[in-house]
């Protein structure tokens, strides 16, 4: 009878563990140890440059940005190297390792936060992804665009990262280290 009630607890424990550990902390895990997992030949894992656009008072900008890209399964984590300009953060996840669908978050420099969503498809030969991105403006107007990616490199190390954005700083969490997300008024722009 004591056996059946410990088989009956772990199974009820397994299943609320289960139940807690959900997206956040797979994005976690992926964050920290997703530069270290084998590479799959269609694994979107490495340094990317992103190009995007949007629109600000009817005049079409584009902005450039370089990514590193960590990936554990069907987890992937993308964020910008900027030191001092804008930072970013994709979070997502891979369908039929074709498609990448997720978050984006943006903080630029004077403070503000700004996120929405994004899909992308990783093309055949895994060197180039391409989708839209969707969010609010700081009027609070859905905008969106394209984001195209292009893979310069299989890589994530530091050394690699010098290569592409030598005068700019490693990957960090700005937004986490800042210490809260405080969301501003400007919710979501591109």
């Amino acid at each position: 009878m004591e056996a059946i009630l410990v088989w009956l607890i772990g199974i009820v424990g397994s299943a609320v563990v289960t139940v807690l550990i959900n997206d956040p902390l797979k994005f976690l895990v992926v964050r920290i140890f997703g530069g270290y997992a084998p590479i799959a030949r269609s694994s979107p894992r490495g340094i990317w440059k992103g190009r995007y656009d949007y629109s600000t008072e009817g005049v079409v900008k584009v902005e450039e940005h370089y990514f590193a890209v960590r990936q554990i399964g069907k987890y992937v984590v993308m964020k910008t190297f900027s030191k001092g300009s804008a930072w970013y953060r994709l979070r997502g996840k891979l369908d039929q390792q074709n498609f990448l669908t997720g978050i984006w978050e943006e903080r630029t420099p004077d403070g503000r936060f700004y996120h929405g969503a994004f899909q992308l498809t990783i093309h055949p030969q895994g060197s180039e992804m391409s989708g839209r991105w969707v969010g609010y403006n700081r009027r609070y107007i859905i905008m969106g665009g394209s984001w195209q990616f292009k893979r310069e490199s299989l890589s994530v190390g530091k050394s690699e990262f010098n290569k592409y954005a030598p005068h700019q700083g490693w990957p960090q969490d700005e937004a986490e280290t800042a210490g809260s997300r405080a969301v501003t008024s400007d919710v979501v722009a591109g």
